[in-house]
């Protein structure tokens, strides 16, 4: 966003939400294998949550 539009809200007395720290760049090596997920992991976490939210919902 320009600067000009960024005054102009301030003006207005609206704030812009935090933005997120960078996120840092790892390597595949950096990362401890017990602390990686494998794909298959993750699929079946999301298809827990998904099955739960059905569930929930009906």
């Amino acid at each position: 966003m320009n600067e000009r539009c960024r005054k102009a809200s301030k003006r207005k007395w609206s704030s812009f939400p935090p933005t997120p720290p960078e996120r840092s760049e790892a390597g595949l090596d950096d990362i401890p294998f017990g602390a990686r997920f494998q794909d298959s992991e993750v699929a079946a976490a999301i298809s827990r949550e998904i099955a739960a939210g059905i569930v929930a919902y009906s």
